[in-house]
């Protein structure tokens, strides 16, 4: 994993974006953060694949540790 390869700032992403990292960060399954932030398992799934994007991760873990790692979170 190397943070290098990502230019991502926190401008990039959305405030929802935002909330979903923290709350993967924090362990959360998605059906977790559906209920949690009031939106459906579909547009938590489709964020989250929006931020392994941003973040240039292929899996949740990584994403977490990215994010981390820009101080996104």
């Amino acid at each position: 994993m190397n943070s290098s390869r990502t230019n991502a700032s926190r401008s990039d992403f959305s405030q929802r974006q935002l909330q979903i990292l923290q709350g993967m960060v924090e362990g959360k399954t998605n059906h977790e953060l559906a209920s949690d932030l009031g939106f459906s398992v579909s547009t938590i799934r489709h964020e989250t694949m929006r931020i392994y994007e941003l973040l240039q991760a292929s899996e949740r873990r990584e994403a977490v540790v990215l994010a981390k790692k820009l101080d996104l979170i």
